[in-house]
């Protein structure tokens, strides 16, 4: 028969060479419901409706606080990958989440950036807590190119955050691959195996001379392999998202092909970045599916 909570147990008919450990022998009256998140033990205590914070890391697991959830009949808790707490009330049916009124975010100052080695890029940290943060913060390198990534690597300089204040967080780019774009993504560790605020720059190389313009919504076929299978060489393949935002920075660019899929596409956005870099001198090509749309209905079809 289930016990009073109305959850079930796993039943063994032996046990051998178990040892039980009572690690918690007070703070709670009625425990229901257990998680643990790094060096944190949460455990739902259906008496009062609060769930009890205790660090393992303690030889004592010292009780920290509790954190109120307003459930009439808290049943089970667990931390989901947002690290938020999700709870069950059973007396209302009701999955719950709690929210915090204010909380801390990583962001990135600009989501995509045409950059060198050597540059620096600018994360901010907002600290919505009561208390000064130093937050572990790591980053690596993705190349979109090859999809391989470089290890996660702590930044050389340590970050505090006071409380209700915001940060900047510099990152100076590396030497990259400079015929891939690169992601370059910063994380909080809370733990040696829980993540927590993330962010990710997109980077593209300023010294570009080279582009292919993914913009095709339903592919008909790799542009970038049937540029590889001619002799222009340099190419760096970009979304078209992307490119839009740095475009006006690259200076350095001189070609580019530009594959709408279906022409119609192109939207006036993408034409206003066009014009610009005919206006500059690049030189600019149009793949399309249809070829007598592209003839007849561009205003740049005579360019």
């Amino acid at each position: 028969m289930p016990p009073s909570s109305a959850e079930n147990l796993t039943e063994f008919t032996s046990v051998v060479g178990a040892r039980l450990a009572t690690v918690v022998s007070d703070s709670l009256k009625t425990p229901v419901g257990i998680d643990v998140v790094g060096k944190r033990l949460l455990v739902g205590d259906r008496a009062d409706g609060r769930i009890h914070v205790f660090d393992i890391a303690d030889p004592g697991f010292a009780h920290l606080g509790a954190i109120s959830t307003g459930a009439t009949e808290l049943l089970g808790i667990t931390v989901g990958p947002d690290q938020r707490i999700w709870f069950v009330d059973r007396a209302t049916a009701r999955v719950c989440r709690l929210d915090m009124a204010a909380e801390s975010a990583l962001a990135a100052e600009r989501d995509v950036v045409a950059a060198r080695s050597g540059d620096t890029l600018t994360f901010v940290y907002t600290n919505a807590s009561t208390t000064s943060a130093s937050p572990l913060l790591k980053i690596r390198w993705t190349s979109d190119r090859t999809g391989r990534s470089t290890p996660w690597s702590t930044l050389p300089e340590p970050v505090t955050i006071a409380a209700g204040a915001s940060a900047r967080v510099a990152v100076v780019v590396p030497t990259l691959d400079t015929l891939s774009v690169t992601r370059c993504e910063i994380i909080e560790m809370l733990d040696k195996d829980v993540m927590g605020l993330q962010a990710t720059t997109v980077v593209v190389p300023a010294g570009l001379r080279r582009a292919v313009v993914q913009d095709e919504r339903i592919g008909t076929f790799d542009i970038r392999e049937a540029v590889a299978l001619t002799s222009r060489m340099d190419y760096v393949t970009i979304t078209s998202d992307v490119f839009v935002s740095v475009a006006d920075d690259l200076r350095a660019l001189k070609t580019m092909l530009w594959n709408s899929g279906s022409f119609g596409e192109i939207s006036a956005v993408d034409e206003a970045v066009l014009m610009s870099l005919l206006d500059r001198n690049v030189d600019v090509f149009l793949i399309a599916d249809d070829p007598l749309a592209l003839r007849l209905e561009s205003p740049m079809s005579g360019a």
